[in-house]
């Protein structure tokens, strides 16, 4: 007689609600971590963003009379003396074309756009350059990177006015 080892029924049933029991509080804190990732990554576009577009403006200053920026059809050579407004549509084309995404997925459908709008979907930037004398010369870069009910209020916003000298 051959003596054969196994599991009872009773043994496998507590490894499944083991594993149940793990499942369940895992995955609260799995989207814990997913939420803090995409809020990081919103603030590392920003700042990506930001820093770019004034690193470029200080080439400006220093008097070179263009930069490059990417466009659909490729690189575009843009004039340092073109209007802020001028120039934040031209940043923001250089960000959309170079396949800039929204960490939240979805969005507005683009990650970086031109607007006066600060209303913004999660993830999402705007770039907005001043069109009145009286305000000055500047460039204004805006980024949601936490969902909001109220997606006009200042909260989870980061907001970076950049001189054009």
């Amino acid at each position: 007689m051959t003596n054969k080892k196994s599991f009872t029924l009773i043994e496998l049933l507590v490894v499944v609600a083991i594993i149940g029991i793990l499942a369940a509080v895992g995955t609260p804190i799995f989207q814990g971590f997913m939420l803090d990732a995409k809020i990081n990554a919103s603030i590392a576009k920003h700042q990506n963003i930001r820093d770019f577009i004034s690193a470029n403006l200080v080439r400006c200053s220093t008097g070179v009379s263009s930069i490059k920026l990417q466009e659909y059809y490729g690189q575009q050579s843009i004039s340092c003396s073109e209007t802020p407004w001028n120039l934040a549509i031209a940043f923001a084309k250089h960000f959309k074309y170079t396949n800039m995404e929204n960490p939240y997925g979805g969005g507005s459908g683009s990650p970086v756009y031109a607007s006066t709008d600060e209303c913004l979907w999660p993830g999402d930037t705007t770039i907005w350059g001043s069109s009145n004398a009286n305000q000055g010369r500047f460039v204004r870069v805006t980024t949601r990177f936490k969902e909001d009910p109220n997606s006009c209020s200042n909260n989870g916003r980061e907001q970076t006015y950049i001189l054009i000298e």
